[in-house]
């Protein structure tokens, strides 16, 4: 008995790009799509995408795709740093603009930006005058109705010293 002959290895291969074709390269590369998904949204066998996906054209076409791809790709940080500038000029020319509810909402959204939001509380701040080191001294000694009065007077000095200097 002999052996069977060799075959020879046959090699099917696409010969051209059809839109078909390109349509499936983008899908890999876009979607992430699997062959068998491919086969399934173009309408091939496993063996006709196979076929495809491996022809030296259709890897090229990836290959094309993939390059444009990372060649448009834009650093969104790098171009907002570009416009930072360009931003914080139009933000103070809205500070300065006759239009009141613009000044207005371009202030809110500066405060905002750099910590203070719209709607926190605003926090009021009484100082401790050196008048009051003294009055600690007979704290000890007031009863609960003194204490209170006299807390309250210091407060009320301290609002009245604001309002003439034109704070709060």
């Amino acid at each position: 008995m002999g052996r069977f002959p060799i075959q020879e290895q046959r090699t099917v291969d696409i010969h051209y790009l059809h839109p078909h074709h390109r349509s499936m390269a983008r899908a890999l590369v876009g979607g992430g799509l699997q062959p068998g998904e491919l086969g399934v949204m173009f309408g091939f066998s496993p063996s006709q995408v196979s076929v495809i996906i491996n022809s030296p054209l259709f890897k090229a076409e990836v290959a094309r795709i993939e390059a444009l791809a990372e060649y448009n790709v834009v650093d969104a940080r790098a171009e907002l740093d570009m416009l930072k500038g360009r931003s914080i000029e139009v933000l103070a020319e809205d500070l300065h603009s006759k239009d009141d509810r613009l000044r207005h909402a371009s202030a809110i959204d500066v405060l905002d930006r750099t910590g203070h939001p719209k709607g926190a509380p605003m926090q009021k701040h009484k100082h401790v005058h050196g008048h009051l080191h003294a009055e600690l001294e007979k704290v000890g000694k007031m009863d609960q109705r003194e204490l209170y009065e006299t807390v309250m007077g210091l407060v009320e000095e301290d609002e009245d010293e604001e309002e003439g200097l034109g704070v709060g």
